[in-house]
């Protein structure tokens, strides 16, 4: 899986050039992953083993520190929902974590895709988007 996640780094840092070369004055904005995996199980919301959930919440982390690299090679601003997700874990109530583990979302009507985004996942990084654009552009909404 690490080498997969650095072969994916050439390929995100070439995409980002493709863009900036299409679109020179374009503000390119890449969002990392979301702080939904923990670092051990929790049975029977999550059924895997401590060992298990430690090795794949590494790899979440390798993962988004090579989002973060690819963004900086490639030109683009880096919108962190990583930090500011934390507590929102796949092992927490279904109306506090932002990402599902498998089967119905208590989010909203939907049917959960293991560690990715559910409804309130989505407008957490929706949020934390536009904040981004507030914080580093004031005037972007003027």
């Amino acid at each position: 899986m690490a080498q997969r996640i650095r072969a994916s780094e050439i390929k995100l840092v070439k995409a980002l050039r493709q863009i900036r070369r299409r679109a020179p004055l374009a503000r390119i904005l890449v969002m990392d992953y979301l702080d939904v995996v923990p670092d051990h199980g929790c049975y029977p919301t999550l059924p895997a083993t401590d060992e298990d959930m430690a090795y794949i919440s590494a790899k979440f982390r390798q993962l988004n520190k090579m989002v973060h690299r690819a963004a900086r090679r490639g030109g683009a601003e880096v919108v962190n929902t990583y930090r500011q997700s934390a507590g929102h874990d796949l092992c927490q109530a279904p109306q506090v974590r932002w990402a599902e583990t498998y089967g119905p979302s208590a989010n909203d009507p939907a049917v959960g895709v293991p560690a990715h985004p559910n409804a309130a996942g989505a407008r957490a990084q929706a949020a934390y988007l536009l904040q981004h654009l507030r914080d580093t552009d004031p005037d972007v909404f003027r």
